[in-house]
């Protein structure tokens, strides 16, 4: 037994045992680049989990191709090697999609009613796409149509979101007795005497939800929700709420000068609240003391008016 120069046995005790337990973890660490091993599953679970937090954060698929990463990643030493940009951004995109719309149909399962809505945008190609989206009341992506070369009318969009409607229902219900998805040729001859229907309607699915749709305002747009209501396959349909209310405010100024002063300065207001970083946190601190949320307030010559509400983080 060792004697420490106070002559405290314990204590030289201890201090012998730390310096094994130093001179272990250095073993450890120096040996576990050549010993640490990732089996084939593994290595594909990390592949995935990587994928998703660059895809669920917008990141560039090169980024972690640059040298600080790698190295970075080396000093971790661990088994797991980074995957390319073409896997990023081909078979590891394919399958976050797929993950992401499987959870997106667990989701729509759940509700009674659906509120579908069209809007427009243009994809990173610089094309324009109209992009499809179910509400109820959380909004999800459910697919794109894409701009023909001649402008899309009403009767056409309409027949694309009817076949995306049913298509949804095929989905998320079961089909009702008597009813098939699609018509399955048979050889049985003329003398079929369960003749079967393929489903189009709300009616031929178990428990189906109402469906309601919302667009902007456009001519092409208003066109296409009377259709919506004239063939009763959606329950009601209404328009843009900020565009109606843009034009209310146009009016209002237009007829009455007091009015447009007030709008004036309110819109400066606006515009100087969040032109001023520091007179919008301002903003913001007074807004949750006050209110408990923070209100958002955006203007633009189509939306006067617009707010948000962003509830505070627990």
């Amino acid at each position: 037994m060792t004697t420490s120069s106070s002559g405290d046995p314990s204590t030289a005790e201890a201090a012998e045992h730390n310096g094994n337990i130093m001179a272990s973890s250095s073993t450890f660490s120096n040996g576990r680049a050549h010993f640490d091993y990732l089996t084939k599953e593994e290595n594909e679970r990390l592949r995935k989990m990587f994928a998703r937090a660059i895809h669920q954060t917008a990141m560039p698929f090169k980024a972690f191709e640059h040298h600080t990463w790698q190295q970075f990643f080396h000093a971790l030493h661990g088994a797991f090697h980074i995957p390319s940009t073409e896997m990023i951004g081909g078979d590891l995109l394919r399958l976050e999609y797929t993950n992401i719309m499987a959870e997106v149909v667990r989701n729509l399962k759940q509700f009674v009613m659906i509120c579908l809505t069209l809007d427009g945008a243009i994809n990173v190609q610089g094309k324009q796409i109209i992009n499809l989206m179910a509400c109820g009341p959380m909004a999800f992506f459910l697919e794109h149509f894409s701009m023909e070369l001649r402008r899309e009318s009403a009767e056409n969009l309409y027949e694309k979101l009817i076949d995306s409607k049913r298509r949804l229902l095929l989905t998320i219900r079961e089909l009702a007795l008597g009813f098939v998805s699609h018509v399955v040729s048979s050889d049985a001859g003329d003398g079929d005497a369960n003749p079967q229907q393929v489903a189009t309607m709300n009616e031929h699915f178990v428990g189906a939800p109402m469906f309601t749709f919302y667009s902007d305002s456009p001519s092409v747009m208003i066109k296409l929700r009377r259709l919506c209501i004239q063939d009763t396959e959606f329950l009601f349909a209404f328009g843009c709420s900020p565009h109606v209310l843009h034009n209310l405010c146009m009016d209002l100024v237009k007829e009455f000068p007091v009015v447009k002063l007030i709008v004036k300065q309110i819109v400066f207001l606006v515009k100087s609240v969040c032109k001023i970083h520091l007179i919008q946190q301002l903003f913001d601190k007074i807004c949750k003391e006050k209110y408990g949320i923070t209100l958002v307030f955006s203007y633009s010559r189509k939306r006067v008016g617009e707010r948000s509400e962003t509830p505070p983080s627990a």
